[in-house]
């Protein structure tokens, strides 16, 4: 996934985000007989974050609860497509190493406890890590 992230601090140990994300990639299914993949289309998110500095540049560790929102499209080799909007709460931990006051990098683990909309209740969970690159401004 592509993930646009803002992060507003607060105070020393609390803050609140925003995400906007879109999937890159497919992954490959099989059940029941059935093959085919599943994409996932733009998602967003809000969460809010507690967090624990560790030193003046802003290097810190924290978790993170919030909503997330997303779409969905299922492809089954052979009979078609279909699209559905998941929602549900996200929830994870990580850390942010600041290499100077502006620059560093993050890693982090968030879970989606989901339901997938239109289906009868059909619920999911996705693992979600990411290390991405963060800018101060």
């Amino acid at each position: 996934m592509v993930t646009a992230r803002y992060n507003y601090i607060l105070a020393d140990y609390a803050s609140v985000e925003g995400e906007l994300s879109h999937g890159v990639t497919e992954e490959d299914i099989s059940a029941a007989g059935l093959t085919g993949d599943v994409s996932i289309g733009l998602t967003g998110a809000a969460v809010v974050v507690a967090q624990v500095p560790l030193d003046a540049r802003g290097s810190n560790v924290f978790a993170r609860v919030g909503y997330q929102v997303g779409e969905l499209e299922v492809e089954i080799d052979g009979v078609g497509s279909a699209d559905f909007d998941a929602d549900g709460w996200a929830y994870g931990v990580g850390g942010n190493l600041m290499l100077n006051e502006v620059s560093g990098v993050r890693a982090d683990y968030t879970r989606f406890d989901g339901e997938i909309d239109d289906t009868g209740g059909l619920e999911g969970e996705i693992d979600l890590y990411s290390v991405p690159y963060v800018a101060k401004f």
